[in-house]
């Protein structure tokens, strides 16, 4: 049985009352990804009723694989009946708003990522809390690598031999991305900056379109999620040349990271986490983020999330709260 299936089997579990005076209530971990995924990856999909009945009898996408995770976790550090609640609206928005209003009790939490934050800057604000509703982080559950892909076509093997390319042809490499509102086109826009060289950006609707974009030799190159190209990694079509991390992926080992050559510190990750309304107590965020925290060092979590192209990660309240502010302003 592979272990998306055993995260999802647990769905269904029902531990003993962690809090006597709510004995029987149930912890809602709201998401805002539809059955496709995350924009970063994904896109946005206009979906119909024939793409949703043929999503269910695949593989979930690795934000149901996430959620089920972290579900399964908190059942087991607290105790608690925990449902996973989607409310995709409004391209993520309305899971965010559903929690903003929700009683900071810590029976309503957010499972949200990165590349949301980024988009809806005013919504996460964690600066928010001081003048109205507003949700605050708790904690980061696992972070996202980026990879620099290219076409096989260009004979490139790593990124210092993509620097050298660009800067004898400046501006004329085309460079895709998931999105100019993606943490993709960040990493993209910090690359050119920090190798001093230009190229010309071309957005796609997601990481994956982007990925295929190189395999049909539409794009030249393309900064990436990890996890948007492991369909991809066995074929002869694509290289990939660099990861935007200070350690190499174990999905990907002899994969150098582009600090490796020749960025030094060069490092942007995106990441998952989990939020909860302003107001709650801080006994009970750092019991939730116990809980996480405590996932993360599981040995079947670790194997589960490298498989997907992620890592374990985990950041406590503090932290957590000063990279989504870092995030936010630019920072």
């Amino acid at each position: 049985m592979r272990l998306w299936q055993t995260c999802f089997m647990a769905l269904g579990i029902i531990g003993a009352p962690a809090f006597a005076e709510n004995a029987g209530k149930s912890i809602r971990l709201v998401m805002p990804y539809p059955v496709t995924g995350s924009f970063e990856i994904a896109g946005t999909v206009r979906t119909n009723k024939v793409i949703t009945v043929m999503k269910s009898y695949g593989a979930p996408a690795l934000t149901d694989v996430i959620a089920a995770q972290l579900q399964r976790a908190l059942v087991g550090s607290l105790g608690q009946h925990v449902l996973v609640e989607r409310r995709s609206r409004m391209q993520s928005l309305e899971a965010a708003r559903y929690v903003v209003h929700a009683a900071p009790d810590g029976y309503t939490l957010l499972l949200s990522g990165s590349s949301e934050v980024f988009r809806h800057r005013n919504v996460y604000d964690p600066s928010a809390e001081d003048v109205g509703p507003a949700i605050v982080p708790v904690a980061m559950f696992a972070r996202m690598p980026f990879v620099l892909i290219a076409r096989t076509a260009l004979t490139l093997r790593n990124a210092r031999d993509l620097v050298q390319l660009a800067r004898l042809k400046p501006g004329q490499l085309s460079l895709g991305s998931a999105g100019e509102s993606s943490i993709g086109w960040f990493v993209a826009r910090r690359f050119a900056e920090m190798a001093g060289v230009s190229f010309l950006h071309v957005p796609f609707n997601g990481g994956t379109t982007a990925a295929s974009a190189i395999i049909k030799n539409e794009t030249d190159v393309a900064i990436v999620a990890l996890p948007a190209i492991l369909p991809l990694l066995a074929s002869s079509r694509v290289r990939v040349l660099g990861i935007a991390d200070l350690e190499r992926h174990p999905i990907i080992p002899l994969v150098s990271t582009i600090s490796e050559e020749g960025l030094k510190n060069f490092e942007i990750f995106g990441w998952y986490g989990v939020f909860a309304p302003a107001g709650t107590a801080r006994s009970v965020l750092d019991r939730m983020s116990a809980a996480i925290a405590a996932s993360t060092r599981q040995e079947n979590t670790r194997a589960l999330l490298v498989s997907q192209g992620l890592r374990s990660s985990y950041l406590p309240t503090p932290a957590f709260r000063a990279m989504v502010r870092a995030l936010i302003t630019g920072g």
